[in-house]
């Protein structure tokens, strides 16, 4: 079971017998606890699934609209989009996320700006998925000590700010 704690500025991280205590931010530089084979399994499907989803955008041929390049996988055209004529928060990612694998950053953002900061994390995501992997830490220790679920919170505020600026543009310049 791995238990962490805070004391005065520093992570403790106690699992099994082990106890290391660090200054935040020190994670990429200090040993780290060792996750068992499950840790390694996420990693690697992680890994996995992120590279699934840049070959798919890399294989799909953006669409000039800004969006609907999903549709091109056989899915379904925006419901959202059919029934307000307003996209969706989610409306352009995938058109973004396959500019952004040929690193036509300008079309990326015309597309939808938030599909930037997501590629991004979905990058970072993955090459820390290789390598939490290859070095064999722990996921829940890796969770805890990079904040997930801020950067979580803080990538779905940004798609909300991204989604009003986009709809209040559309509402009064009606583009």
């Amino acid at each position: 079971m791995l238990d962490v704690a805070k004391e005065e500025g520093q992570t403790v991280v106690e699992s099994g017998d082990e106890k290391t205590s660090r200054a935040r931010g020190e994670f990429f530089f200090e040993a780290r606890n060792v996750g068992d084979w499950t840790s390694r399994l996420v990693f690697i499907v992680c890994a996995l699934g992120l590279f699934a989803v840049f070959v798919t955008a890399a294989m799909l041929e953006p669409n000039p609209l800004g969006h609907s390049t999903h549709t091109q996988l056989g899915l379904a055209p925006c419901g959202f989009l059919a029934v307000s004529g307003l996209p969706c928060p989610g409306c352009g990612l995938t058109t973004c996320f396959s500019h952004m694998v040929r690193f036509e950053i300008y079309d990326a953002a015309r597309a939808n700006p938030f599909g930037i900061p997501l590629f991004i994390s979905f990058v970072l995501a993955f090459l820390y998925s290789i390598v939490g992997a290859w070095k064999g830490w722990s996921v829940m220790e890796s969770i805890y000590e990079f904040h997930m679920d801020w950067i979580c919170i803080g990538l779905s505020a940004c798609a909300m700010v991204v989604w009003g600026g986009r709809i209040a543009t559309i509402l009064i310049g009606g583009v």
